[in-house]
């Protein structure tokens, strides 16, 4: 068996093994969001631990520093741009009696268009029930606007829990490395040294990427909404870059978000948008993202995908965020029984 066949259906394994892990994960879902934020909050910020700590500082205060820096930047993102998104949302408040309306008058003129060819074929007929069916889809959208907002703000205790886990598993990240090099013998060591080391490395590159990218489509989002005319472009560049890492979900979200807020001022705007939002998603996100990602971590850009849409299926926004790295983590293991 050539070196070839044995890397693919090591690939194929792995692949099989991480979707299992992704389905068992599944059953407890219900702890996982806070545990797993916290880790990635830690994971960002540890680099700010570790050189403090090589400063002299306590690593106890190392990590309160470094989370404090966290909230700072919030902070101040916060104070330049909720004003801006917080006028928007207040406009976007008033134009809401008239969304009804424009969104009504939009499919009626299609069905017009429709119903004024003489063919009533089957393909017709589809149409006008994907029409009524999308009608319907951003009714419902519009009527679970409040109690989505509610969801949002209830969360915020899991959020607290987050950071108090970000900020013991920065403290405590060396003596867990040790801890956990201690539980194998001596000749195991190196090999799981290299493992942890080179999962950590692709790990780190991944994520670090991933956030670049969000925040360069968000900016273009929004930029090329504010050109257009689209008077939500702030918040629509801002959602975009948050939500920009979970690819597929996010611009799918995005997408509803800025279709719904474009067609408050009327249809030239939602296809302005629709253009906008093509340009930038479908470049980026379906064409340069995979490959960037795969280039830097040594993944097929297929492999990627497959394990975005696996993730996202088996577990939703959440299974689309830690897809990649499970990947990473159980195909690393080739180094430590190579």
């Amino acid at each position: 068996m050539n070196k070839e066949i044995r890397n693919a259906l090591f690939t194929i394994t792995v692949l099989i093994v991480s979707v299992v892990i992704l389905y068992l994960l599944y059953h407890i879902r219900g702890v996982i969001p806070p545990i797993l934020f916290g880790a990635v909050i830690a994971y960002l910020l540890l680099p700010i631990t570790n050189f403090l700590s090589t400063k002299k500082i306590p690593r106890t205060l190392s990590s309160l520093i470094a989370l404090l820096i966290f909230f700072f930047v919030i902070v101040i993102l916060g104070y330049f741009l909720i004003p801006l998104i917080t006028k928007e949302l207040i406009e976007l408040v008033n134009k809401l009696p008239n969304l009804q309306e424009n969104i009504t008058a939009f499919f009626e003129n299609l069905n017009k268009l429709i119903n004024a060819q003489k063919d009533t074929s089957f393909i017709n007929q589809t149409l006008r029930n994907i029409i009524s069916s999308l009608q319907d889809t951003i009714n419902q959208i519009i009527a679970n606007l409040p109690t989505t907002i509610g969801k949002a703000f209830s969360n915020i205790g899991n959020l607290i829990v987050s950071f108090l886990l970000a900020y013991f598993f920065m403290r405590d990240a060396p003596s867990m490395y040790r801890i956990s090099l201690r539980r194998f013998e001596p000749k195991w060591r190196v090999k799981i040294k290299q493992y942890l080391d080179r999962t950590n490395e692709e790990m780190r590159t991944y994520f670090s990427t991933l956030v670049l990218i969000s925040i360069i489509v968000g900016f273009f989002m929004g930029l090329g909404s504010f050109l257009v005319g689209v008077k939500f472009a702030v918040f629509i560049g801002v959602l975009d870059a948050f939500l920009e890492m979970l690819p597929y979900v996010g611009p799918t979200i995005v997408f509803l978000t800025g279709a719904i807020l474009s067609l408050t001022q009327g249809f030239n705007f939602f296809i302005a948008f629709i253009i906008v939002f093509a340009i930038v998603e479908g470049l980026i996100s379906n064409l340069i993202l995979p490959r960037i990602v795969g280039d830097k971590i040594k993944v097929p850009p297929v492999i990627i995908t497959l394990m975005i849409v696996i993730g996202g299926a088996i577990f939703g926004p959440l299974g689309v965020l830690i897809a990649t790295p499970t990947f990473l983590i159980f195909r690393n293991l080739r180094l430590i029984f190579s």
